[in-house]
C-alpha cells in the first residue's frame, strides 16, 4: 500500500472516530441535563408540597386546640405519623369503643357536625377531614339531643370556624417561625416528600428569615453559605402577602454526584463504546501501519537476498566459462583453483539458504538443540582466526581479554558459533574506519559473561530495543554498502535465550557498541 493512500485512509478512519466520539458526548451531556431539569423540577415540586402541607398542619393544629377544650375527660386526638406507620395520640384522657375514628382525604379542612342515635344515648361527632398527613378527632357527649339542640351546634360551628379563622389571620405577628414549625416534622415532611417524588440523595435544609437576615433550623454553621446560594426554595405561609417572608431551603451538598449516578448506567455503557471504538481504530492503524512495514521489509529482503545470491552465482559463473577453456587443461593449478572459487561459493550458498531456513524455523519454535560440552575460550580464539583475512583488509585488530577459568558450557556447538560469528561480523562490518574489537570472558555466577566491542557507528538509543526484531535493521548512515536480512540479531537472541542465557546492548551513535552476552554453564 502506498504511503499517500494509507494516509489518507487513516485521515478519513480518525475523522470518522472524532465524529463518533462528538456525538457520543454530546448524547451523554444531554443525558445528564434532561437528569438535572427532572431533579430540579422534582426537588421544586416537593419543596412546594411541603409548604402546603406545613400551612395545612398549622390549620388543622389550631381546629384542634379549638375544639379540645381543658379538663374535659371525653376529647382523644389521634395524629397520623406516616414516616413510622403509626399513630400518636396527641391527646388522650380516656379511650371507649365507641369513638369515631374517620378516614383522611385529600381536601380542604371541613368540619362536620352529626348527631347519632345510639339506644338510649345519643353522640355528637365532630369531625375533622385534611390532608394525608392530617388528624382525626373524635368527641363523644353522652346526652340526648334535640333538634333545638342540633340548632344550637349548627349556630356554635359557624362562631367556632370564625374564631379558627381569626386566630390563624393573627398567628403570624404573634409567634416567630421556629415556633410555627416543629424541625423534626418538618424534616420528615421534606424526607417523605423527596421520596415519593423519586429522590434519595442526601439533603440539608434551613428556614431563611427576611425579617431577621438570618437561616433557621441550621445543624451546622458551615452550611450557611451553602444554603443562601441554593436555588431550591420556597416560600413558607404564602397567604400571609403582607407580613415579611420566611422561605424553606434546601441543599444537596453530593448533588453532582448523585446525578452522575443516576445517569451511571448510561455513562458506563457510553464510556464503554468509546474505549472500544478508540481500541479498535489503533489496532486497525498499528496493523495497517504494520503491514506498510511488512511490505517494505518484504522488498528489502528481497533486494538484499537477491544481491547477496546475485554475487556468489555470478562467481561461479565466471569459474565455470573459464574451467570451459581449452588452455586450462593442462593448467593444473588454475583448476584447483577455480574449482576452490566454486566450492567455497557453493557453500556460501548454502549457508545463505540455511540461515534463511533456520530464521523460519526458529520463529515457529521448530529446532532442536544438539548439546555437548563446548571450550568457550577456544571457539572464541577459531572465530577470530578465521576473520583475521577480512580484518587485514581493512587493517583492523580484535584484541582479545579471556579471563575465564571455567570456560566449559553445556550447549549447542553450532548454534553458539553462529551466535559469536553474527556478533563479530557486525562490528567488522558496522565500522566506518579500521575496525578495533575486543572480546573478553569471564566467570560470573554459574555461568560465563562474554563481552564483544567496537569502535564502530553505534546504535541510536530509541534504535537499540528493535535491534533484536526480525527483518528490522538499523539505518546505516554513510556506509552503503553493507547488506543483511535482517534475520542476524533476532536469531543470535532467540538462540541464546534458549540456552538459558541473556543478551543486552549498550550503544553510542559514532563511539560503538558493546554486546554482553551471559551463558549459563548448563551442567
Amino acid at each position: 500500500m502506498k504511503e499517500k493512500k494509507l494516509k489518507i485512509i487513516i485521515g478519513l478512519m480518525s475523522v470518522a472516530l472524532l465524529g463518533l466520539i462528538a456525538v457520543q458526548i454530546y448524547w451523554i451531556k444531554n443525558a445528564i441535563e434532561l437528569e438535572e431539569k427532572l431533579f430540579d423540577y422534582n426537588v421544586n415540586d416537593a419543596i412546594h408540597s411541603v409548604v402546603k402541607k406545613i400551612s395545612r398542619h398549622e390549620s388543622a393544629t389550631y381546629v384542634i386546640n379549638k375544639l379540645i377544650k381543658p379538663g374535659t375527660d371525653d376529647v382523644f386526638v389521634i395524629k397520623s405519623d406516616l414516616l413510622n406507620n403509626e399513630d400518636v395520640v396527641l391527646r388522650k384522657k380516656r379511650m371507649w369503643v365507641s369513638s369515631y375514628n374517620y378516614d383522611v382525604c385529600d381536601s380542604d379542612i371541613v368540619i362536620r357536625l352529626e348527631a347519632r342515635k345510639n339506644d338510649d344515648s345519643s353522640k355528637v361527632i365532630v369531625e375533622i377531614n385534611t390532608i394525608k398527613e392530617g388528624h382525626k378527632i373524635g368527641i363523644t357527649q353522652k346526652r340526648i339531643i334535640t333538634s333545638v339542640q342540633i340548632d344550637s351546634i349548627k349556630v356554635y360551628k359557624e362562631k367556632f370556624v370564625s374564631e379558627v379563622v381569626e386566630e390563624l389571620i393573627l398567628i403570624g405577628e404573634t409567634q416567630n417561625v421556629e415556633e410555627r414549625i416543629n424541625e423534626r416534622e418538618l424534616n420528615n415532611y421534606i424526607k417523605i416528600n423527596l421520596i415519593n417524588n423519586g429522590i434519595s440523595a442526601d439533603f440539608i435544609f434551613g428556614v431563611k428569615s427576611e425579617r431577621r437576615d438570618t437561616i433557621l433550623f441550621l445543624k451546622n454553621a458551615d452550611q450557611i453559605s451553602e444554603l443562601k446560594e441554593s436555588l431550591y426554595r420556597a416560600q413558607l405561609f404564602p397567604e400571609e402577602l403582607f407580613r415579611p417572608a420566611n422561605y424553606l431551603v434546601l441543599s444537596f451538598p453530593n448533588r453532582t454526584g448523585y446525578l452522575l449516578r443516576s445517569v451511571s448506567t448510561v455513562l458506563l455503557i457510553s464510556a464503554l463504546f468509546i474505549f472500544s471504538i478508540i481500541f479498535l481504530y489503533y489496532k486497525t492503524v498499528k496493523i495497517l501501519i504494520m503491514q506498510k512495514k511488512v511490505a517494505e521489509i518484504k522488498n528489502d529482503l528481497i533486494n538484499n537476498i537477491t544481491h547477496e545470491f546475485k554475487t556468489p552465482i555470478s562467481t561461479i559463473a565466471l569459474a565455470a566459462e573459464a574451467l570451459k577453456e581449452p588452455e586450462l587443461n593442462k593448467d593444473r593449478a588454475a583448476i584447483e583453483k577455480y574449482s576452490t572459487m566454486i566450492e567455497e561459493e557453493n557453500d556460501r550458498l548454502k549457508n545463505m539458504v540455511d540461515s534463511l531456513l533456520n530464521t523460519a524455523l526458529i520463529e515457529n519454535g521448530e529446532y532442536s538443540l544438539e548439546k555437548s560440552e563446548i571450550d568457550i575460550n577456544s571457539l572464541i580464539e577459531n572465530l577470530v582466526n578465521r576473520n583475521k583475512l577480512r580484518l587485514e583488509t581493512t587493517n583492523g585488530e580484535i584484541i582479545l581479554e579471556l579471563l575465564a577459568e571455567d570456560h566449559q558450557v553445556f550447549a549447542d556447538q553450532h548454534h553458539i558459533t553462529n551466535i559469536l560469528n553474527n556478533i563479530i561480523d557486525n562490528a567488522i562490518k558496522y565500522s566506518s574506519h579500521k575496525p578495533l574489537i575486543k572480546i573478553s570472558s569471564v566467570n560470573e555466577g554459574e555461568g560465563i559473561s562474554i563481552s564483544i566491542s567496537d569502535n564502530g557507528i553505534g546504535i541510536d538509543k530509541h534504535q537499540q530495543q528493535k535491534i533484536f526484531d526480525t527483518f528490522y535493521r538499523v539505518p546505516t548512515g554513510n556506509i552503503q554498502d553493507v547488506r543483511g536480512y535482517g534475520i542476524g540479531l533476532s536469531y543470535v537472541k532467540k538462540l541464546v535465550e534458549a540456552h538459558g542465557g541473556t543478551i543486552t546492548v549498550e550503544s553510542k551513535l559514532n563511539k560503538g557498541t558493546i554486546f554482553n552476552l551471559f551463558l549459563p554453564h548448563g551442567r
